[in-house]
């Protein structure tokens, strides 16, 4: 299933930020969570996926991995959040490699595959764009690539349970 949610897209390379409305796979898969956005906010990083300086990356998109919501949903998989949840989101990291091992997982590795990637790691991404067709009833659909700048965000499951 899918529902209409609000994100910040970038269409290209330097476009500013758009807030759209957009579909969200609404079924997560068993390693993530579906999360009600309540705050979010863009950082540097989420400025360089705009501009380029982060390097390649395939627009359209929704960036942002700072913010904090309610958990709406979780994947078969997920034990260390219930629905109705409060949690923060921050970056991704792999928790194997030495960085991460050692405290530091901010150096992780392998952090630009999953903090810049902007898809599942099938390559598939749980939002797609809305586009009008004139002249026809329905609509169609643009993947987007994620990360949860966005109302609602299927997200995995390393985000952090407010205590």
């Amino acid at each position: 299933m899918t529902k209409e949610i609000t994100g910040a897209v970038i269409e290209e390379l330097n476009a500013p930020f758009t807030l759209e409305t957009v579909l969200v796979d609404d079924d997560p898969k068993p390693n993530e969570v579906l999360v009600h956005m309540v705050a979010s906010g863009i950082c540097h990083s989420d400025q360089a996926v705009r501009d380029g300086s982060a390097g390649p990356y395939t627009y359209p998109g929704i960036v942002g991995h700072e913010g904090a919501g309610i958990v709406e949903k979780v994947g078969s998989a997920v034990q260390n959040v219930k629905v109705g949840d409060h949690v923060v989101l921050s970056y991704d990291y792999d928790g194997t490699c030495r960085h991460c091992l050692t405290g530091h997982p901010s150096s992780c590795v392998n952090w630009g595959a999953l903090n810049f990637a902007g898809t599942r790691p099938d390559a598939h991404t749980p939002l797609r764009k809305i586009t009008a067709v004139p002249s026809v009833t329905s609509s169609t659909s643009r993947h987007l690539r994620q990360r949860p700048w966005c109302r609602n965000a299927t997200l995995p499951w390393w985000i952090q349970k407010l205590t």
